[in-house]
């Protein structure tokens, strides 16, 4: 018993191979770049999860960026998406640390925004921490303040804000009425910066997940516009 195997139409397959060679870089570069976007939008997504307090959302998305030239071509099929490095103060969020202070021995940590992370504390906002320490030198008061046995500050300023020092660090106390403070900064000498970033994680699970399809359509699509 014998069975016989034949081709037909063994032109047409070759032209198609060869068709498929010819088109198989642009088919790459596409497959590349869809990539690379699906790598951004999973990175911005994560930014947007409640993880970070965006108050600029549309500038931080832009953070996450693809310059025209990190883009793939038929004769380079190298592909980045990048922290810009204009705006590189979210990476310091991908490995995590400790930030120090630039100048001044400690750094003013706003406690008041726990309540309210959103918000901006601008320039011309009273509780602008260079506004309330430049409050205190025009009043005289001195810093490091110690509390006295009954709890109290030793002097207030007018402007009812003044300094405390606590068995934990100085505070920056505002008096809201009769017996009533609240803690307006903190002053540490370092603060902990989470890695809360995830950029290269997130990146590389987008091209295990997505990769396979993504370069099949870019396949599909460049024989389909192969002339």
């Amino acid at each position: 018993m014998d069975i016989t195997v034949s081709v037909t139409g063994l032109d047409e397959i070759t032209h198609g191979f060869g068709v498929i060679e010819q088109q198989l870089p642009y088919a790459i570069s596409r497959g590349i770049n869809a990539t690379l976007d699906a790598m951004q939008t999973a990175v911005r997504t994560h930014l947007h999860d409640g993880t970070f307090v965006l108050r600029r959302p549309d500038f931080i998305d832009k953070t996450i960026y693809i310059a025209p030239s990190d883009r793939a071509t038929k004769t380079r099929l190298v592909g980045t998406v990048r922290v810009n490095p204009e705006r590189n103060f979210l990476a310091k969020f991908e490995e995590g640390g400790q930030k120090d202070p630039s100048q001044a021995s400690t750094i003013a940590v706003p406690v008041f925004k726990q309540a309210s992370p959103s918000v901006i504390v601008s320039r011309s906002d009273p509780r602008y921490i260079k506004k309330l320490m430049a409050s205190l030198d025009r009043t005289g008061a001195a810093r490091g303040r110690v509390r006295n046995r009954k709890g109290a500050p030793k002097r207030l300023v007018p402007q009812k804000v003044y300094l405390v020092k606590t068995a934990k660090g100085t505070l920056l106390v505002e008096r809201t009425g009769p017996g009533q403070t609240r803690v307006l900064y903190a002053f540490e000498r370092s603060v902990p910066i989470k890695a809360d970033l995830h950029f290269e994680e997130i990146a590389l699970r987008t091209v295990d997940t997505q990769w396979d399809a993504l370069m099949s359509q870019a396949l599909e699509d460049a024989i389909a516009s192969a002339r």
